[in-house]
């Protein structure tokens, strides 16, 4: 079990990864990026549109800074890291649906204490935990 995990873990982190980026011109057009990435480049990429493959963690993960934007903020995770989301429900179960494989479509976000974040959108269930 944990083996086929990290499988997946890879498979959408190399996914993320063969995403192509939006240029200039393509504002309305969101990127691909990995999670890592985006805590690597949240400052400078403040207020795109981005899309994020991963695996829902539900409410609490290990070592994962809370932006504190509302109590309902949840975590998607991929192989380089992990963020909260915040600004659209998951439709997911905190503890039932870890797991399950998802895409969030949102925008990037910092909070007042310089925690990034994603302003969810959209959420897509792509492979329900079973």
């Amino acid at each position: 079990m944990k083996t086929r995990n990290l499988i997946l873990l890879f498979l959408f982190a190399l996914v993320g990864s063969m995403c192509s980026y939006a240029s200039d011109r393509e504002v309305d057009k969101p990127e691909c990026m990995s999670i890592g990435e985006l805590w690597e480049t949240a400052s400078a990429c403040k207020d795109k549109r981005i899309t994020l493959s991963g695996e829902y963690w539900g409410w609490k993960g290990p070592d994962i800074q809370h932006p504190m934007i509302t109590r309902s903020d949840w975590i998607i995770r991929d192989a380089t890291g992990g963020i909260y989301v915040s600004g659209k429900a998951s439709g997911l179960d905190p503890v039932k649906d870890v797991g399950t494989h998802i895409m969030v479509k949102g925008v990037i976000k910092v909070s007042k204490k310089g925690v990034p974040y994603v302003k969810g959108e959209k959420v897509i269930i792509t492979n329900h935990n079973q």
